[in-house]
């Protein structure tokens, strides 16, 4: 894997390996799909995140804090 420095968030996190990220940079629905699912509480043992009711898959998508996008 290639580093990109415009993927190093402030926080510390490398983008590059961000299920959310690779989703929408992939355009690949079913993981868009599950991470909705999984962001509204649909998946066991994990609880809903808080605002993400209306969240759609196309939602599902960054190009990392540090991008021009």
């Amino acid at each position: 894997m290639d580093y990109n420095p415009d993927f190093a968030a402030p926080c510390g996190l490398y983008c590059g390996v961000c299920a959310i990220h690779m989703a929408g940079r992939d355009n690949n629905r079913k993981l868009q799909e599950k991470l909705v699912n999984l962001y509204q509480g649909g998946t066991p043992g994990k609880g809903a995140l808080p605002g993400a009711e209306g969240l759609t898959p196309e939602d599902i998508r960054c190009e990392g804090c540090l991008s021009s996008e």
